[in-house]
């Protein structure tokens, strides 16, 4: 498929969109796209609006993205990844790592919801 726009949530560390950025993705951060605290349902709203995949770690947003599916509104995409315990956790790098192996998927949104796991 190649690179996708991305849109940042407020839980996406400001390094992972700035290394994303660097290698050449076109990143939206949402602090900068809508007022910080804004409704989940808000943010995915805008990303759909924007034709972005969101980029996340907030549980209530994956919440919301199945309801969404549920309900048949459209959007491109979801990405969650989880931080492990804190003696696993993957490090900014390894999780770039693992949207850039998600754009070399044939078909990383056949199900809009994708959840990552960074190779260790």
């Amino acid at each position: 498929m190649g690179r996708f726009p991305l849109l940042t949530d407020e839980n996406t560390a400001k390094g992972i969109a700035e290394a994303l950025i660097d290698r050449g993705w076109d990143v939206a951060r949402g602090v900068r796209t809508v007022a910080q605290g804004t409704d989940d349902d808000v943010l995915l709203s805008k990303a759909a609006q924007l034709g972005r995949v969101l980029l996340t770690r907030d549980v209530d947003l994956e919440v919301i993205a199945h309801r969404w599916l549920r309900e048949w509104r459209p959007f491109p995409g979801v990405v969650f990844w989880r931080q492990e315990p804190r003696q696993a956790r993957s490090t900014l790098g390894e999780v770039v790592d693992a949207i850039e192996a998600l754009a070399d998927e044939e078909e990383p949104f056949a199900y809009p919801i994708v959840y990552l796991r960074p190779r260790k």
